[in-house]
């Protein structure tokens, strides 16, 4: 894995994965170099949190993956890899230099939930190996609008993603907040408080449920 941290000759587009393929509405295997801004962040050498590679040395995830362990030496970020259990000889593994979370995150459900990783080294792009392109922050996405969501689900709990544990990928509409908190509030049950869908919150799925970002089926 140390190809990655080669002097970075490449220069690329960001979003533009070198293949190009005919996707389908529905949660299914990707192949490699699709989404080669696709990290694994792991803890202890198990994938907990997903995220993209923005530059040669950043990749934004989520805050809640560092809100309860800070430990950093425990962590690592794996790039250009499709298959967990199959990282194959051109992914790359690299330590966490340093990790700038929210300020404004409290825990789960609040605003703000959104982290940047510093790796310890600039990586080498490469096919597998590309940053993905941030939107401006006045870039609004209108309700239906269709986009992609990928991921390897939650493993420590899903039992529905065998090895060698493909990269998921699927096409979700983007659901406006209002129907979003009407469909939270009629699924979270009796006794339990409905979660309040921020501004800073994207809702994304299908009102009959089924298919996510968490458990791709």
């Amino acid at each position: 894995m140390d190809l990655c941290v080669q002097q970075n000759r490449a220069s690329r587009a960001c979003g533009q994965p070198p293949i190009s393929l005919n996707r389908i509405v529905k949660g299914q295997d990707t192949v490699p170099g699709e989404f080669p801004w696709q990290i694994s962040l792991q803890l202890n050498k198990k994938h907990v949190c997903g995220g993209s590679l923005i530059s040669d040395e950043w990749v934004v995830t989520a805050a809640h993956c560092f809100y309860q362990f800070r430990d950093l030496s425990q962590y690592r970020v794996v790039l250009g890899v499709n298959q967990l259990s199959n990282p194959g000889p051109r992914a790359c593994c690299l330590e966490v230099k340093k990790v700038i979370v929210n300020p404004m995150y409290a825990g789960q459900a609040s605003s703000g939930d959104i982290a940047l990783i510093q790796l310890s080294k600039k990586v080498q792009y490469s096919d597998l190996i590309l940053p993905i392109c941030l939107p401006d922050a006045s870039l609004t996405f209108s309700p239906g609008k269709l986009c992609w969501v990928t991921g390897w689900g939650n493993l420590r709990y899903a039992v529905d993603l065998p090895s060698p544990q493909t990269l998921q990928k699927l096409q979700v509409p983007i659901i406006d907040t209002k129907t979003c908190s009407e469909l939270y509030r009629t699924n979270m049950g009796l006794g339990l408080t409905p979660r309040v869908i921020r501004d800073d919150m994207i809702c994304a799925g299908f009102a009959e449920g089924r298919r996510d970002a968490c458990k791709i089926l």
